[in-house]
């Protein structure tokens, strides 16, 4: 019973990591031939009962610091009468639109699309400020057209401006490592999900990058094998990399020689931009892109893991050295 329990929890969690799984249908029951439809109808009726008394539970379990265990007991509670599959359907579902994702709904916010100019960087490329999220993008030229892209990782800031009106899980802690904080304003995001990834892009109304537009975009529009050129060791403010300081807090390695003046995740647009005029494309935190994670972090310290197009699976979301990066279609003139 309980072994049955734990994998339904790890299945769920395995969802939560994914950039976006379908949702199961509430009321979808299997067809059985030759079963009346006043079964159906039962069995929809009965499936809705679960879900309401799991809906009554939810607000007071969610909170409490057992809330895993929790949750692992109510699934054995429910096993013993109901089908796994059909518990597992509503948690899957339950989880994704009210854990994470339900958002209070705000009429003071400014347009997803609303767009202020601020003029052009030293670098010549156009910026604007996203209203909603108040991240500053900007507008990338292409062969092809032109995208924009936050000029910056996404700030703890800025992710709790949707989190803290979030209907069940308000506000967002990014944690420490070796007693330093990950969790100061100025400071990426980390820790989160991908489904917390999926449905802060969504309310801000903005998107992540694809790997594509990623390394065009760290490239600099150049072809060079690192984020700086091709030199190892890394210039000195190249990025935030591991370190020495890294290591004396406790982390496994650093690049021999190298002080960036940060142990951990360093202040978003601390360290000189790029030819685009974008910040911290190399280290800091690993960016989430359409699956994958890209630009290494403050934990690398191998060449391998800080070239351009080096990426990682998605599988390391809700980690405190990944964050991501936004981006947005240029609208139509």
């Amino acid at each position: 019973m309980r072994s049955n329990a734990v994998a339904a929890g790890v299945l769920c969690l395995g969802v939560l990591l994914a950039l976006g799984p379908p949702v199961p249908a509430q009321d979808e029951d299997p067809e059985v031939a030759g079963v009346p439809e006043s079964l159906h109808a039962a069995e929809r009726d009965g499936r809705a009962q679960i879900r309401a008394s799991l809906d009554r539970q939810f607000g007071a379990w969610v909170k409490r610091e057992d809330g895993e265990s929790a949750f692992l007991r109510l699934l054995d509670e429910i096993r013993g009468t109901f089908d796994l599959e059909t518990t597992q359907d509503h948690v899957v579902l339950f989880t994704r639109e009210r854990g994470q994702t339900a958002v209070r709904p705000d009429p003071s916010l400014p347009d997803p699309l609303a767009l202020t100019p601020l003029g052009k960087n030293a670098q010549g490329c156009e910026e604007f400020r996203h209203e909603r999220s108040s991240i500053v993008l900007v507008r990338i030229p292409t062969t092809a057209g032109a995208y924009f892209l936050g000029k910056t990782e996404v700030t703890n800031a800025q992710f709790r401006r949707f989190a803290q009106r979030r209907v069940y899980f308000p506000g967002h802690r990014s944690g420490e490592f070796g007693g330093m904080t990950l969790d100061a304003d100025d400071q990426p995001v980390v820790s989160i999900s991908g489904m917390e990834v999926k449905a802060y892009c969504t309310w801000a109304g903005l998107r992540l990058p694809s790997s594509g537009e990623w390394e065009w975009a760290a490239h600099g529009g150049d072809s060079a094998t690192l984020p700086w050129g091709d030199a190892w060791p890394p210039p000195a403010q190249a990025g935030n990399f591991a370190d020495a300081g890294a290591v004396r807090a406790g982390w496994w390695g650093g690049i021999p020689g190298y002080e960036d003046g940060f142990a951990v995740t360093a202040p978003v647009g601390r360290y000189p931009p790029n030819r685009f005029g974008l910040h911290d494309m190399a280290g800091n935190v690993w960016e989430v892109s359409d699956g994958y994670l890209l630009g290494g972090a403050w934990t690398e310290f191998l060449p391998s893991q800080l070239l351009v197009d080096c990426s990682e699976p998605p599988s390391l979301l809700e980690n405190r050295a990944v964050g991501f990066r936004v981006a947005l279609d240029v609208p139509d003139k």
